[in-house]
């Protein structure tokens, strides 16, 4: 199966709105980018076990929830490593 531009569209959208909509519910719990970098993976984790149930379910819309926790995760994870990467020139001087 060859990819076409585009193909991934609609899950793309869907996942991010869904991502967003978790963060706006959990804002409570605080930050994200807040956690350190180990438990960030290992709460990862966790969403990829929740994926895996919703999945085997056969729940589309609790796919799409957890494929957004997922990416929250990754993006959390991402930015700290950016932030990280940005400074390394002021943790050095």
């Amino acid at each position: 199966m060859k990819w076409e531009h585009g193909q991934y569209d609609d899950a793309f959208e869907a996942v991010k709105l869904a991502a967003k909509m978790k963060m706006v519910l959990n804002y409570h719990k605080g930050d994200i980018a807040d956690c350190s970098p180990e438990d960030l993976i290992t709460m990862l984790k966790s969403e990829v076990d929740e994926l895996e149930r919703a999945i085997f379910n056969k729940h589309v819309v609790d796919v799409i929830e957890e494929s957004g926790d997922i990416m929250n995760f990754i993006v959390a994870i991402s930015h700290q490593q950016i932030e990280k990467y940005r400074h390394r020139k002021d943790d050095n001087d």
